[in-house]
Order: structure tokens, then C-alpha cells, then sequence
């Protein structure tokens, strides 16, 4: 099975919290790398107030784990694994 190199970035306004998601064993030195577009250029695209900063808001960059199952919740089923 092939992985996916998907990044997943998003924005909680009721927690006020970013998140970043990167693949299972992504090396920090990659990340780094990408981190300024993502940060930047991504980053603005999320519904946030404030759009230059991140002042107030926890920020999270985890690396998503290396076996997920895909559940159709109304089914509950699983449908496909990453």
C-alpha cells in the first residue's frame, strides 16, 4: 500500500487552535522546508480574524498515525485504510 504525502491543515474557531497533520515519518528536516508555505500561504486561507498572526491560538503540528482505518459512521463499515 502506497501512502499518501498529504498534509492536512486546518483551523478550529470555537478552540482557537491550527493544526498541522503531515504523513507517518515525515522528517522534521522536510517539514521545515515546507513549513513556510504552508504557514504562510496556506495558512492565510483559513477563516480566521486575524490573518497575520497567530497570537491567542494554540498551534499543534502532529504526524498523523501510520495505520488509520476509513469508517463510514451511518454505515459504520469500514471503507478504506491508509
Amino acid at each position: 500500500m502506497e501512502l499518501q504525502r498529504v498534509a492536512e491543515l486546518g483551523y478550529s474557531e470555537k478552540y482557537r487552535k491550527v493544526e498541522i497533520a503531515v504523513p507517518h515519518g515525515m522528517p522534521s528536516a522536510e517539514l521545515a522546508k515546507v513549513s513556510e508555505r504552508l504557514f504562510s500561504d496556506f495558512l492565510s486561507q483559513l477563516p480566521r480574524a486575524c490573518e497575520s498572526c497567530m497570537s491567542g491560538h494554540s498551534f499543534i503540528i502532529r504526524e498523523r498515525l501510520e495505520y488509520v482505518l476509513q469508517v463510514d459512521l451511518d454505515r459504520m463499515e469500514i471503507v478504506g485504510q491508509i
